[in-house]
């Protein structure tokens, strides 16, 4: 949703006023002869005659059928410190929840075993469906999933019943992942005894395919030491046979290393797996593959055995390496397989990368081996290019220390992309001139990163006679070239050359005179000027005719990357109906991979639509290689559930969320931290967590009423930053940013703290961007108000920063690597804050041109957060400075927003889907409610005014909670209520559930605490236990502790409301969290103060106001009670329920006031008061061990 501007030039005028140890036995699973002799027999001809990508894909190829075998470098997260079998229970869910019963709860798992012998037809295709969403989950859940798989194969195989046999063959018709997963967790003896003799009974031998042959011929075993066995006799006379290619053979040898990785645990069982990889490659490829382009087909290999764990010391690993690999090659060569790692590694691990050269560079002396035996150009170059992102200067030093290692063809590469980064510009047009001559240089990656610096600089002339000279010279082409010229077109918005560029790639490639990948990384580029016209039906046209094109080429055009910058366009513009369209094109043509999901998780959780983010996030985990196993969906999924929990939601859906949010942190970090190092979006997920221990940290120091930040969360920030520098892995923006947060919330303030920040973050020359600087500013405009009140530290930063996005600055200034667009929202933000500190008079001609600026960066169109901001401050411009203006921009800009309020309503209906994106709904209810109060002040708030906000709240429209009773009790205490009907609509739908959560939580918590008094007063003089806790007592309403104890046989046999594993009062409203409790538990959790409900609601005063609204309307239409009751039956309810927790509560809260009047939070002031008066001057303190009889159940809503 695009916002023409309309009014830039009043802007103008206004504002310019205004991750085990053990030993190996060689040892081999006992076979059946029928097995064996089975396998002898179809060996190599099923081989050959059923080898299929297609076969194979779930877990070895990607969409076009090509072999990728899995990086994972963990078989799960470690479950080895879960503390109940029910914490793993609490993760899976969505279309995993039957999963999860089956697995976890094992009453259940026995009815449903049980109901297979009277299965029915019709149920087949869904009992299908819920084995293998236990298959799925079992990648990460693999002891608890085999229990259930290995009970349901038995009980189906002992029952004579056709439609059993039916659910069978249905099962085998689609068992890639069922023989996937038994790979992974090397549990041959599964597949041996139970899935093999159900294969040679209902399998034709014509319809074996690849992965059933592997399967049988690896019989990979895990034994109970975390070691593993697999049949080596049959292994290598599959890979000394002629009957199978190569490549197959190649996909033989990555399987079977692959899945060794995780199917053995600890330094024993992955040496082996290098062993077995480096062993067979040789047989496959003979000795000198290392140094050939084949080498490459073993990448991913690579990358997973070149990060050592955190219990291996890095040389003692490489050395032991370089050991396997010398007995089975030369010395010389053995050096080659660490550059191949080095070449996996140098950006996905720059750190091992560098120390890597540093351990080779010492071997030729530690060995007395030449120099060139150990290390080559390659080596680096690699090393050049990983010092490019950990120390510069170490590139310099390097390539100045190993002259005989120089070579210009690749390493000439990082000096070209040194001058871009530092922006020397005459260095770079000097070191590309002075590549002609030598040998086959300047190359095609130098020409497209000269090429991408020239139309930086907008020297487009220049760039198209580059062009020209790489034709000349037949080069082959990169998409570097390509992208640097469809820039400079969309510079000049002219979509069709655009096209025509792009169109001349993809005949290049066809002609094999262009790299093929690169396709994909253009077509982005396509859209761009879509994008920035808001022609989304364009965009969605565009992207089907692409997909329905690249069928035809055979060529991947559009990729799962720029689906998802597709996905994020559409969320910045509240485009909710054009963003499910593009999911339904991403199903239709199998475009639904990780980067597109990770993408559609974030898109959805930005629209406020985080219950869909959340299904998503499970969709996505069941499609991954092997599920649940990427941490780039996990980190999108950890943060869809920080921002819902922040939302207004309910207890139980708050609960929710913290249940998935301490699973996913705490398994994470109880695994092995080098999966943050290499798994893609490791880093990402470790920010990710970082934040959501920061507001564990905040959440624990407010509910415990302590000033500082405090608690397990911040020592766990702590220990990451140690593991973060021990590994030099601070070298991205992201593990920043939660510290710069972290020093800066309320218990937190440390402004100076931010600022050592920025300095180390320049100092690594780690990228800075404005998710850094909003922050950076921040604190520098709080020292500057202590210091310096003329912001003149802020005003030179700001300034800094405004050159490099290219605001006011040369363009040679202003740094390649920053996108005013992707951060213009936050630049605004920081500009807005920067001149309400300075004041109107000396920021509003710098906020003019900002807004000038950015209506020429998007022609006019801006983005509905971008115009919102500006929008806002505006409004503040207007009051204070033009005062006769205030008015109509208000009422403008209320009716622009109310319009794209109803808009959006429309287009979705009036489902849930139909809640309003958050960014629209803070906009729409600032101008709501500061037109409604300019009104009133006005006297001009009429019937017609009434009923336009009346409309936008109908619409969903939710203010803060303190606007929303503001509007309510407006409309509530009219006399008469001319809006009574619609202003009870209102509250019916969006806030009166919140009171009744209230009033449930009271009712509840009242009976617990009833239960605790009977208990005290079983151990205490019962008028000494009624005199200490009076203040307590008083605000549950019991008068009479007699008469609590006379309902005690009752009350006695509720055990404490326990849970099935022991916790004390489970109740739905607020379970307790231990097994035993003492007094300052007791404190905490009957603490009136304790807010648990995050839903709107009305607040005292409003709900007292709804009451007397409905008993007037009540008395004047006595015949239409029940017809009340009918339509609004929340309200109802309420209306009858016992309202005396309001008059109690205010009541506490006036006791509280007056034993302690400080300036703490109530929380706070609640919580020292009843320490006070129940720990420190009580006698009677409870404690409830852990030691109860069986659970009673009972009705726990009563009171």
């Amino acid at each position: 949703m695009m916002i023409r501007s309309r009014n830039t030039l009043s802007i103008a005028k206004i504002v310019r006023s205004c991750h085990q140890h053990s030993n190996f036995q060689h040892s081999f699973l006992v076979r059946s002869s029928a097995s064996k002799c089975f396998h002898r027999e179809k060996l190599t001809s099923n081989l050959r005659l059923r080898h299929s990508p297609k076969s194979i894909n779930p877990l070895f190829t990607n969409a076009r059928g090509r072999y990728k075998t899995s990086t994972r470098l963990y078989s799960t997260f470690d479950h080895s410190k879960v503390p109940t079998r029910e914490f793993l229970g609490s993760f899976l869910d969505h279309e995993y929840a039957e999963a999860s019963s089956l697995i976890f709860d094992e009453e259940k798992r026995n009815q449903y075993l049980t109901n297979l012998g009277r299965l029915s037809a019709e149920s087949v295709p869904r009992v299908t469906m819920d084995f293998y969403r236990v298959v799925e989950a079992s990648f990460e859940f693999p002891d608890e999933g085999f229990e259930f798989i290995t009970q349901f194969w038995r009980a189906s195989n002992q029952l004579e019943n056709e439609n059993l046999l039916e659910l069978i063959r249905r099962i085998l018709g689609q068992r890639e992942r069922l023989l996937s997963l038994i790979l992974s967790t090397g549990r041959f003896h599964v597949y041996e005894n139970l899935v093999l003799p159900s294969i040679q009974k209902l399998v034709p031998s014509d319809e074996l395919n690849f992965l059933d042959e592997v399967t049988r011929i690896l019989g990979l075993q895990r034994s109970p030491s975390g070691l593993f066995q697999y049949d080596k006799e049959s292994v290598l006379s599959l890979l000394t046979s002629g009957d199978i290619t190569k490549s197959e053979k190649r996909d033989v040898v990555k399987i079977l290393v692959a899945n060794s990785l995780t199917a053995g645990s600890g330094h024993v069982s992955r040496m082996h797996s290098i062993e077995i990889f480096v062993k067979y490659a040789k047989i496959i490829e003979g000795d000198g593959w290392f140094t050939s382009e084949i080498s490459s087909e073993y990448d991913a290999l690579f990358q997973s055995v070149g990060i050592p764990s955190s219990e291996d010391k890095f040389d003692d690993y490489f050395q032991e390496v370089i050991k396997i690999v010398e007995n089975h090659y030369n010395v010389f060569v053995a050096y080659k397989f660490l550059t191949n790692i080095m070449r996996n590694l140098s950006e996905k691990a720059p750190f091992v990368t560098y120390r890597l050269f540093e351990f080779k560079s010492a071997q030729w002396r530690q060995r007395n081996l030449l120099k060139r035996e150990v290390l080559n150009y390659l080596d680096l170059a690699y090393a050049m290019k990983a010092c490019l992102r950990l120390d510069e200067n170490k590139i310099y030093e390097i390539y100045l220390q190993n002259e005989e290692l120089h070579d210009d063809e690749s390493q000439e590469a990082i000096f070209l992309d040194l001058c871009v980064q530092h922006k020397d510009w005459k260095s770079l047009q000097d070191r590309f001139e002075n590549m002609y001559g030598k040998g086959n240089l300047p190359d095609t990656v130098h020409y497209g990163i000269t090429m991408q610096a020239l139309e930086f600089l907008e020297a487009d002339g220049e760039l198209e006679r580059l062009y020209e000279q790489i034709l000349e010279r037949g080069l082959k082409m990169n998409a570097a070239i390509f992208i640097a010229r469809m820039k400079a077109k969309i510079r000049r918005r002219n979509q069709k050359e655009v096209e025509a560029i792009f169109e001349d790639y993809i005949s290049l490639v066809l002609q094999k005179r262009a790299d093929k990948d690169g396709i994909s990384h253009l077509f982005p580029f396509v859209l761009q000027l879509s994008f920035l016209d808001g022609d989304n039906r364009s965009v969605l046209a565009t992207l089907q005719a692409y997909l329905e094109r690249e069928g035809k080429h055979q060529l991947l055009i559009v990729s799962g990357k720029a689906l998802g910058l597709v996905a994020r366009h559409f969320s910045q513009n509240c485009a909710l109906g054009d963003l499910n369209k593009l999911f339904g094109i991403a199903e239709r043509f199998h475009k639904f991979d990780n980067d597109f999901a990770c993408s559609l998780i974030d898109a959805y959780s930005k629209l406020g639509q985080y219950a869909k983010a959340d299904d998503v996030a499970y969709l996505a985990h069941g499609r991954t290689n092997p599920p649940f196993s990427d941490l780039q969906i996990y980190a999108s999924q950890l943060k869809n559930h920080q921002k819902w929990r922040r939302s207004y939601i309910s207890g139980s859906i708050k609960r929710y969320n913290n249940i998935k949010t301490n699973y996913i942190v705490s398994l994470a970090l109880q695994s092995e931290f080098s999966i943050f190092q290499s798994g893609f979006g490791g880093v990402d997920f470790l920010s990710s967590i970082m934040d959501a221990l920061r507001e564990n940290a905040i959440d624990y120091s407010q509910a415990n009423s302590l000033r500082y930040l405090q608690g397990r969360p911040i020592k766990t920030i702590n220990s990451l930053l140690r593991r973060q520098i021990a590994n030099r892995m601070r070298l991205d923006e992201r593990l920043y940013l939660p510290l710069m947060k972290q020093n800066l919330v309320y218990q937190n303030y440390k402004p100076l703290n931010v600022m050592k920040i920025f300095n180390e973050m320049n100092q690594r020359r780690v990228l800075v961007t404005a998710k850094s600087y909003i922050h950076v500013m921040r604190a520098m405009r709080s020292l500057d108000k202590k210091y310096d009140r003329s912001y003149k530290n802020s005003a030179e930063l700001l300034k800094q920063m405004l050159q490099l996005y290219g605001f006011d600055a040369e363009k040679s200034k202003s740094n390649p690597r920053l996108d005013f667009k992707n951060d213009s929202v936050l630049i605004c933000d920081i500009l807005i804050k920067y001149v309400q500190s300075v004041g109107l008079k000396k920021g509003s001609n710098l906020f003019s041109r900002f807004v000038l600026f950015c209506e020429r960066a998007y022609d006019g169109k801006l983005p509905l957060e971008l115009r919102a901001k500006i929008d806002y401050f505006l409004t503040i411009c207007y009051k204070e400075v033009n005062s006769i203006e205030y008015g109509p921009f208000l009422e403008q800009k209320f009716e622009v927003y109310s319009n794209m309020i109803s808009e959006y309503v429309q287009e979705m209906g009036n489902g849930d889907d139909a809640s309003i994106p958050p960014v629209l709904n803070e906009a729409s209810s600032y101008f709501t409610i500061q037109r409604m109060r300019y009104l009133i002040n006005e006297n001009a708030f009429g019937v017609e005014q009434q009923k336009e906000i009346i409309n936008v709240l109908q619409m969903g429209l939710q203010p803060n909670i303190f606007d929303y009773n503001y509007i309510i009790s407006y409309f509530l205490k009219q006399a008469p209520l001319v809006h009574f009907a619609k202003t009870m609509e209102i509250i019916e739908k969006y806030l009166i559930t919140g009171n009744l959560s209230q009033l449930k939580l009271y009712r509840e918590k009242k009976l617990c605490y009833k239960i605790c008094m009977v208990y005290l007063c079983d151990v205490y003089d019962e008028q000494i236990v009624a005199e200490n806790y009076k203040i307590l007592s008083d605000y549950f309403g019991i008068k009479s502790l007699n008469k609590v104890r006379a309902r005690s046989k009752m009350i006695g046999c509720l055990n404490f409301l326990k849970s099935s594993s022991g916790r004390l009062f489970n109740i739905k409203s607020d379970p307790y969290g231990s097994r035993s409790m003492n007094q300052f538990n007791f404190i905490d959790y009957f603490n009136p103060a304790r807010d648990l409900n995050n839903e709107p609601k009305l607040f005292n005063e409003t709900s007292r106001l709804l009451v007397q609204a409905v008993s007037e309307h009540c008395k004047r239409n006595k015949g239409r009670k029940a017809s009340f009751a009918g339509r609004y039956p929340k309200i109802s309810t309420f209306c009858k329920s016992d309202l005396n927790y309001y008059s109690k509560l205010t009541a506490f809260n006036g006791k509280i006031d007056y034993l302690n009047s400080s300036q703490d939070t109530r929380l706070r002031r609640t919580k020292d008061v009843l320490r006070e008066l129940l720990f420190n001057h009580n006698n009677t303190k409870i404690f409830i061990p852990n030691t109860t009889n069986a659970v009673g159940k009972v009705d726990r809503t009563s009171s």
